[in-house]
């Protein structure tokens, strides 16, 4: 850990404009180079950046984003080698520390969520209805919701295909999850063939964003996945969706009944035919 005394001041004096360019110039170098090692965006790098500074040198507080990019801009102009190697390999240790915790909650096929960070965000939301819930809360407690999904006659398809053609079916679907969501709902692989989706609303908007979901992954091109469309000519799925009911006394046994009703209404949508959504009658 670098002390504080180790940065330079950062005082209020004006420096050449050459100087001033020189410095964003190896910034943004660095910054591009950390970016692409750890595959995320350059602007990440230099958040992150940004905030070591403000955490080790003076607080500095920002205006815009412009104004923070200038300054990080100009703050490393001002420092000699030997602080610049230090401060990124502080913003290296961070990107390092950010990458491997996606790892751990991420399914490395799909990109998703894995089933592990699906039930730690469960419980984070149920908390936070819960809070919301009390007589003290000024907030009031925003409705979430579940819908699970399950590909139809997945398995023919790696009977048929292979495998590997499995995985790409698996991928296009997860693909079709994400681009079908909203920002603030999350989506997870549940386990081989299955996936879920926590919807930020009520009941009607997590039936309407599962029938939307529903409708692009019958619209997948099989083709573009190396599939015979002479032999399997769509793919479909079949969804079960569930409105989360809270119990301040066991919120863990309330998220279970949620996943329980959602998974029943999922079964309810194989049994009626499949390629359909089915809402739990609570």
């Amino acid at each position: 850990m670098i002390s504080e005394k180790e940065f330079p001041n950062l005082d209020n004096s004006e420096k050449k404009h050459d100087e001033v360019e020189e410095g964003r110039t190896d910034f943004e170098k660095k910054a591009e180079e950390l970016a692409t090692e750890f595959s995320v965006d350059k602007d990440d790098v230099m958040i992150i950046f940004a905030e070591i500074q403000n955490r080790l040198l003076d607080k500095k507080s920002f205006g815009s984003s412009d104004e923070k990019s200038e300054f990080v801009s100009q703050s490393l102009s001002r420092l000699d080698e030997e602080k610049e190697f230090y401060i990124w390999q502080y913003v290296r240790s961070e990107l390092e520390k950010e990458k491997s915790q996606e790892i751990a909650s991420t399914d490395s096929l799909t990109r998703l969520l894995n089933r592990r960070a699906l039930d730690i965000e469960l419980s984070r939301w149920a908390e936070i209805y819960s809070r919301n819930s009390s007589e003290k809360s000024t907030e009031e407690p925003k409705p979430f919701a579940m819908i699970m999904i399950d590909i139809d006659h997945f398995k023919s398809v790696n009977d048929s295909f292979g495998h590997p053609a499995g995985d790409r079916v698996i991928e296009a679907v997860a693909r079709v999850i994400r681009e079908s969501v909203r920002p603030n709902d999350m989506s997870a692989r549940y386990g081989g063939e299955e996936m879920a989706v926590i919807v930020d609303g009520d009941i009607n908007v997590a039936k309407s964003i599962a029938e939307r979901i529903r409708q692009d992954i019958e619209n997948i091109d099989l083709s573009e996945l190396g599939i015979d469309t002479e032999k399997r000519e769509k793919i479909t799925a079949s969804l079960g969706v569930a409105e989360y009911e809270h119990n301040e006394e066991d919120i863990e046994k309330a998220l279970g009944d949620m996943k329980k009703r959602a998974d029943d209404a999922l079964y309810v949508s194989k049994d009626s035919g499949r390629n359909q959504v089915q809402v739990s009658d609570k």
